[in-house]
């Protein structure tokens, strides 16, 4: 089932998403500067602190429930947000793993999505699993969804706006065959952007508008 997943991708420029053979892996680890390791199996995988100065972050999540993550309210997910931006504010490198890095890498990294960016659980779960080249557990996805509930308020700052770009950008290039993400012409309507197109506010009612027309060019260059 797992035969034909990579032992391991890059979710962003920070964050790594894989199973446990990489976790132990010291060369890996250290030319990619992981500096923090999430272990999402802690019943089924001891941590490896022979790596050195590596800090780990353990969640005890079972296999096929993932209610346990949520057991004590929100703290987790509190845990989790810290731990990671605290080697993002050093410039260094994160890796979220579980097993195979499938449904419990996936279900926390979508969390960790979700209260950086205060994304929807349907857009966390489309760009993690684009990333790993599959879906996680139903279940998780159900839980990820009345965890939307629970997020707390965001704050925007510029460098967030920009990584937050960078994120969906990537997302469409890859995995909608766009060359940049589609754009609207200036207006003085509110909109809200999500994978699944624009969703224009009129008097507080939403309605969503398709995108149609012509192929966009891209802006980037490729090697």
């Amino acid at each position: 089932m797992h035969s034909n997943i990579p032992v391991v991708n890059r979710l962003t420029q920070y964050l790594y998403i894989g199973g446990v053979e990489i976790a132990s892996y010291h060369p890996f680890i250290l030319a990619n500067k992981i500096t923090h390791i999430v272990n999402c199996a802690g019943d089924q995988i001891k941590n490896n602190y022979s790596l050195g100065d590596v800090e780990f972050l353990t969640f005890f999540i079972k296999e096929n429930d993932s209610s346990t993550f949520f057991s004590n309210g929100t703290e987790n997910m509190k845990n989790l947000f810290v731990f990671i931006n605290k080697a993002y504010d050093t410039c260094e490198n994160t890796l979220i793993h579980s097993v195979h890095g499938t449904d419990r890498s996936l279900f926390v990294a979508s969390v960790y999505l979700m209260v950086k960016f205060h994304w929807k659980a349907s857009d966390a779960i489309e760009v993690v699993s684009s990333c790993r080249h599959i879906r996680m557990n139903p279940q998780f996805e159900k839980s990820l969804s009345q965890f939307e509930q629970y997020l707390p308020p965001l704050i925007l700052t510029p460098d967030l706006i920009n990584e937050e770009i960078t994120l969906r950008n990537t997302y469409f290039n890859k995995e909608l065959r766009l060359k940049v993400s589609p754009q609207i012409h200036s207006t003085h309507q509110r909109i809200n952007i999500s994978l699944n197109g624009y969703e224009i506010l009129n008097n507080q009612q939403p309605h969503s508008i398709e995108l149609k027309g012509k192929s966009f060019n891209s802006i980037l260059k490729h090697p």
